[in-house]
């Protein structure tokens, strides 16, 4: 399966998809290799996974970084690819755009490195297997509903470097009890914490 790409700037290119918005789109697809550059009619670094480059991709399980040029992961790029079960967000991505892995119903993992700064709205919304969650120093912002409806989800570390968690972040998470949340968030959304089960929240005073 070769991928398709779009070309972002003189030097760099994204993943691009194969077929937008269809069932087809890298239809058969388990395994992915992301590399670190291509070669066209001279060579490109690959620095983004684009605007659901691989949505729907029903069958897709795991996908591999050959290195670290990797800058962003876009708009629902995983959504609804129901077999991906772990992911391991390479070192350099700073951002984790909107819906970026809604529904990933298998997705029980997920790894981020201390680059990223934001996490998109729906993120990881109807992520129905993911367990815990440890979210970087790095990061700032948390968007709107980014882990709603994650039912499996029992405790999330915030680190330090969190300034603002979206409306309805944690949002009907029935599973959740232990939350920490570090020493730098100065808002936090209404109905962040709605219908969980928490026993244990750890709010720093800034708030």
């Amino acid at each position: 399966g070769d991928l398709y790409y779009t070309i972002t700037s003189p030097t760099t290119v994204e993943v691009a998809c194969q077929y937008a918005g269809s069932t087809a789109n890298y239809s058969e697809l388990t395994v992915v290799t992301i590399p670190e550059s291509i070669r066209l009619y001279k060579p490109y670094r690959v620095t983004g996974i684009g605007e659901r480059a691989f949505e729907g991709c029903t069958t897709l399980k795991r996908v591999v970084f050959e290195g670290d040029t990797l800058k962003s992961i876009g708009k629902r790029a995983f959504a609804n690819c129901v077999s991906l079960h772990k992911f391991v967000v390479p070192e350099g991505v700073t951002e984790i755009q909107d819906g970026a892995f809604y529904n990933c119903q298998s997705l029980h993992s997920i790894r981020m490195g201390d680059s990223i700064v934001s996490i998109g709205a729906e993120a990881f919304a109807h992520c129905k297997s993911l367990r815990s969650i440890r979210i970087p120093n790095s990061v700032t912002h948390i968007g709107e509903k980014a882990f709603q409806a994650c039912p499996a989800l029992r405790s999330i570390d915030i680190g330090d470097g969190i300034k603002a968690i979206g409306d309805q972040a944690f949002y009907r998470c029935p599973s959740l009890r232990n939350v920490y949340i570090g020493n730098g968030v100065t808002s936090i959304g209404q109905y962040a914490f709605e219908r969980t089960r928490l026993k244990e929240l750890t709010i720093p005073a800034t708030v």
